[in-house]
Order: structure tokens, then C-alpha cells, then sequence
């Protein structure tokens, strides 16, 4: 599934508002979006981004509310993956 050439690659800041693991094969994922962002809003539905996180280990690490400096690359598919994290919230 993720052996196809990245499309893009993105660095950004982001708040986590979800995290969960995915149905299909269990893989860890967050749901993220610009710090700020009053997300009840409907129009900020389409700045969130589902970010698939192939480390157990990092997956267990991030939580929810917390806002993080990610880079991700986005596959040709449509799935975002995970390449870097750093808490921002020092």
C-alpha cells in the first residue's frame, strides 16, 4: 500500500484532534489540524488531515490536544504518511 512515489511532502504545525487506529489493518493514524482552528466550524473540515504513523512506539507518544511541528509525505493515493514530529508545546 505505501509503495507507491510520494506526490508531495509537507512540513506544518498541527494540533492533534484525534487518534485512533485503523480498522482494516490496525495501524496507528491521527486526525490533525492548523493550531487555532475552531473546528466545529464546518468550513475547517476540509483542513484536517488523516497522518498514518508507521511506528508504534511515536504513536503511543503523541496525544490528543497536543500541537506538534510534523512533516508527512502524501502518496499518490491519497495516504498521508508520517516522516517527523516534534512537540511544539515546549
Amino acid at each position: 500500500m505505501y509503495n507507491l512515489l510520494s506526490e508531495s511532502s509537507t512540513f506544518a504545525v498541527v494540533t492533534v484532534l484525534e487518534k485512533d487506529r485503523s480498522e482494516e489493518n490496525g495501524e496507528g493514524y491521527i486526525i490533525v489540524a492548523p493550531p487555532n482552528a475552531d473546528v466545529s466550524k464546518k468550513y475547517w473540515e476540509e483542513e484536517k488531515s488523516k497522518i498514518y504513523i508507521k511506528e508504534t512506539m511515536v504513536w503511543n507518544l503523541i496525544e490528543n490536544g497536543k500541537t506538534y511541528v510534523v512533516t508527512y509525505e502524501t502518496k499518490r493515493n491519497g495516504v498521508s504518511i508520517l516522516k517527523e514530529i516534534e512537540n511544539a508545546d515546549k
